[in-house]
């Protein structure tokens, strides 16, 4: 429940961070996020698989969930290290247009 919390606390500051952001931290922040979304989408739906494996148009990703499911880890690895270079750059990037 900790990690949830401090993740979600992460990505709210992320999207807070947007609006004074210039065009290429905003590229680099909207990576990161998309990489949490991609992790969270394919865990919904790999649950969604595990009860019904037919599912309309989930069953058809199946093979991209599943690699996703299985390089959580690296996924994970990458987006913190965006987010770990985007609290050593943000203060010279964020007025760069």
């Amino acid at each position: 429940m900790h990690s949830i919390m401090e993740e979600e606390a992460l990505n709210v500051w992320l999207m807070f961070f947007l609006i004074p952001s210039g065009v290429l931290m905003k590229m680099v922040i909207h990576s990161c996020l998309s990489l949490w979304a991609v992790l969270h989408v394919a865990e919904l739906f790999n649950h969604i698989l595990k009860n019904n494996p037919n599912a309309l148009l989930i069953s058809a990703t199946k093979p991209m969930i599943d690699y996703i499911i299985i390089s959580k880890v690296e996924i994970a690895l990458l987006k913190n290290t965006i987010e770990l270079v985007i609290g050593i750059l943000c203060m010279p990037l964020i007025f760069i247009n």
